[in-house]
């Protein structure tokens, strides 16, 4: 059956309870679970700072381009070996109390760079604000002792370590952009469903399913009356409903 777009629209009116109901219990039930059900996330983060090779050996800081450009590319490299099994086993070894392999490690340390930067920024995020500090600190001087000894050169430099607060602010979620999507998630399919069970409703509701489906002209139609009809257009004085055995009932004969 293909509809028109006043017949989906009529269709829409007609059963708008039914999105009006599965969208409200959609986004009440999203913002109950992002608020109460889901625990709280907490982020740590530290910044490491890598510097030219020849500092150390020469005592003299070099800036020119070339220079430079080398040490970018150091920064891109020093970016994936964090994040290695020669870092994150230490880590797990060093803290069973976390209860994390390397590789879960390795899932929930994130290392980014800005571009044409030689800082390095270790995140953490943790359900227990002390363990995302423990882990990014860790990481963070594990990552200068073992990549210079892979690289044979000590020029890494912690900038700010994470410190644990009494009083952590967990990393807030978008509630806004969430609900959004529950939104237009629980109408398309409450839309749907009311297409759905105007698909599957074979009744004959009007002129055009009776000519289309039975083949047959309409002679007569009787609309439906409603309560408002009625009190618009009254039953005269002789129609009204009258009880049996009254006189106006009674034949000549009698």
């Amino acid at each position: 059956m293909d509809l028109e777009l006043k017949e989906f629209l009529a269709m829409i009116r007609k059963r708008f309870w039914i999105i009006a109901l599965i969208v409200l219990t959609v986004c009440l039930a999203t913002a109950a679970v992002s608020l109460y059900v889901v625990k709280p996330v907490y982020s740590a983060s530290t910044k490491l700072v890598v510097t030219n090779t020849n500092q150390y050996a020469t005592g003299i800081v070099s800036l020119d381009l070339t220079t430079l450009t080398a040490q970018i590319k150091l920064v891109n490299t020093y970016k994936e070996l964090i994040t290695t099994a020669a870092i994150m086993d230490r880590v797990a070894e060093q803290h069973p109390e976390l209860g994390l392999s390397s590789v879960q490690l390795s899932e929930r340390v994130k290392v980014s760079t800005v571009e044409d930067s030689q800082v390095l920024t270790i995140s953490v995020l943790n359900s227990k604000h002390e363990n995302a500090v423990t882990i990014v600190n860790s990481v963070a001087e594990l990552a200068k002792t073992e990549i210079s000894k892979i690289m044979k050169a000590d020029n890494i430099t912690i900038v700010n370590p994470a410190k644990h607060s009494d009083n952590p602010e967990p990393v807030r979620q978008n509630l806004i952009l969430i609900l959004m999507m529950a939104f237009v998630a629980s109408c398309l399919v409450s839309l749907g469903l009311v297409y759905l069970l105007e698909m599957l409703d074979d009744s004959l509701k009007n002129e055009k399913d009776i000519r289309q489906h039975l083949g047959l002209p309409v002679l007569a139609s009787v609309n439906r009356i409603t309560k408002k009809d009625l009190e618009r257009y009254p039953a005269s004085s002789s129609s009204k409903s009258r009880k049996v055995g009254e006189a106006n009932y009674v034949g000549i004969n009698q």
